[in-house]
């Protein structure tokens, strides 16, 4: 079992207004995980976790945060179930977000920007993942989910992400791709939901031990539907990312 509370601290400005000063939760959560030794180099594995706000006293936005059984192997590690970024497998995205850029001064709170506009799709339901053997200086993941049954428009769509970093000296590089199937076609993307065409993202990081710079660019390519009348496009056909950074260490 393991868990942690994260409170974080801010003082809020918004435009000319009062400031204030205010604790918000930051991630809260608890879990169960284990293993299973079954011999010539096979591994169980197994998790659950679940969010909470420490500051409101109820569940988090995204209760069940992951679950999953899976098996790590001499070609692999496999799992199956809800995957986020803490699982076994990753999460392609975001996974690379992490290992390429640097958060500040964490991955969630009001300083979080990865789901805001790169769309990393870190946790996904019915899914099923794989990852290379751990410790390598190249490591992939990819992973193949459906999207529920909780939403009969979802029954038919389906999407597979794929990711890769290789760290060679100094330089770090990562590569992504991902793409959406559905039956009758994708749709167009909306403030809570993007079907992607193709989605692609590459990213670099040049590691010194006393400033390591990094950069990140994306595209996100949708399925452009026009009017019957006008012929005028009614959504983006994509969108672009980047994010521009460095690290600095001392003592």
């Amino acid at each position: 079992t393991y868990g942690k509370i994260h409170l974080e601290a801010n003082n809020i400005k918004t435009g000319t207004g009062p400031s204030r000063v205010e604790l918000r939760d930051s991630a809260s959560r608890a879990g169960i995980r284990g293993t299973r030794n079954i011999g010539d180099g096979f591994i169980g594995l197994f998790g659950a976790e679940l969010s909470f706000a420490s500051d409101a006293g109820t569940f988090g936005s995204t209760p069940l945060r992951a679950a999953y059984v899976g098996m790590d192997t001499p070609y692999g590690t496999f799992a199956g179930g809800r995957l986020d970024n803490g699982s076994p497998v990753g999460s392609p995205f975001y996974n690379q977000l992490s290992k390429i850029t640097t958060y500040a001064p964490n991955d969630s709170g009001i300083t979080a920007w990865t789901d805001d506009f790169t769309n990393p799709r870190n946790r996904v339901s019915n899914a099923l993942g794989y990852r290379t053997s751990k410790g390598k200086d190249f490591d992939v993941r990819a992973r193949y989910f459906m999207r529920g049954s909780n939403n009969v428009s979802e029954n038919t769509a389906s999407s597979f992400d794929l990711g890769g970093e290789y760290k060679f000296g100094n330089l770090q590089i990562g590569l992504g791709y991902g793409k959406d199937i559905k039956d009758g076609g994708l749709v167009a993307p909306t403030a809570t939901t993007s079907d992607f065409k193709e989605k692609n993202q590459v990213g670099l990081r040049w590691s010194t031990g006393f400033i390591s710079p990094y950069v990140v660019a994306g595209t996100d390519k949708y399925v452009q539907y026009f009017d019957a009348k006008t012929k005028l496009a009614t959504n983006r056909a994509k969108a672009n990312y980047s994010i521009l950074g460095a690290d600095y260490t001392t003592g």
